[in-house]
């Protein structure tokens, strides 16, 4: 029996806008009506989370930044703030090897920094940064580095990119490729599996009874740890080898097709899995 549902947000839950799509919010009430949670596990900072889940904040439990905020039921299960000297390490090893790429951290107090230096027009355009939303220097001090990221010039090698800074520096951090030129900063030993481990036993839900959605090489832990993995059409070949269906891409709204079925499912007194099989 399906209890829980984990999804990612960017190129899985959300549409081609970044947007919830609306029947979302009424699904996860629903399912919550028939006793299946619903956990975002994302890459983005929490406080962006919040802002997109806000109509259902009451049915959400919340892994985010990979791993290193991770609540449920309202109560904050782990904090995994950054070492500051650790990032600028990062940062400055990324510089020398990597010309163009710039670290991208978000703060506790919910704002955006540039943690090496300033950042070109032209790149402030290709990001879609602000100078209002994102503001160059690190965190100030008492403001904790809640998630991180590298941004990449758009032809970068990202995987390739991934593995050359994993050999320096994965005794520390885990670089994440994203389908954009992005890689995903995370503290060693934590990631979307160790947040929804944490959900999981906080729920008494057993790996069988999690049907998790993904599409980027940074859901490949939360498929580790979930029964029945599920990729979206737009997935990463690696995720669509992962998973153990493939449902139709975020434009179609794969996901929340996926959770109507599910629902009707267990309404008719099945498991939730029923009905699986090829592109829903």
């Amino acid at each position: 029996m399906i209890r829980l549902v984990a999804t990612d947000m960017d190129g899985t839950l959300l549409d081609e806008r970044s947007q919830v799509p609306p029947e979302t919010y009424g699904l996860v009430r629903e399912l919550a009506e028939v006793g299946v949670g619903f956990c975002v596990c994302s890459g983005r900072a929490a406080s962006f989370v919040r802002r997109l889940v806000e109509p259902i904040a009451d049915c959400v439990d919340l892994v985010c930044a990979n791993g290193t905020f991770v609540s449920a039921g309202g109560e904050v299960l782990a904090r995994h703030p950054y070492d500051a000297g650790e990032v600028g390490r990062l940062a400055a090893l990324a510089a020398a090897r990597h010309p163009g790429f710039h670290l991208n951290a978000v703060g506790s107090d919910g704002r955006e920094y540039v943690v090496d230096g300033a950042v070109t027009e032209s790149e402030r355009a290709e990001w879609g940064w602000s100078a209002r939303r994102v503001l160059e220097g690190p965190p100030p001090e008492g403001v904790d580095m809640v998630a991180c990221a590298l941004f990449c010039p758009a032809d970068t090698d990202v995987l390739a990119a991934a593995d050359e800074l994993e050999a320096e520096m994965g005794d520390v951090f885990h670089f994440l490729a994203l389908e954009k030129p992005v890689l995903d900063v995370v503290p060693r030993g934590v990631s979307k599996a160790t947040g929804l481990q944490l959900v999981m036993e906080a729920r008494g839900v057993a790996a069988d009874e999690v049907v998790a959605y993904g599409d980027s090489m940074n859901d490949q832990f939360l498929f580790d740890h979930a029964g029945h993995p599920t990729a979206v059409e737009n997935a990463y070949d690696q995720i669509k080898e992962l998973a153990e269906r493939v449902i139709a891409s975020n434009v179609d709204h794969g996901v929340q097709r996926d959770m109507r079925r599910m629902l009707d499912d267990i309404r008719a007194g099945g498991d939730g899995l029923g009905g699986t099989g090829g592109l829903a």
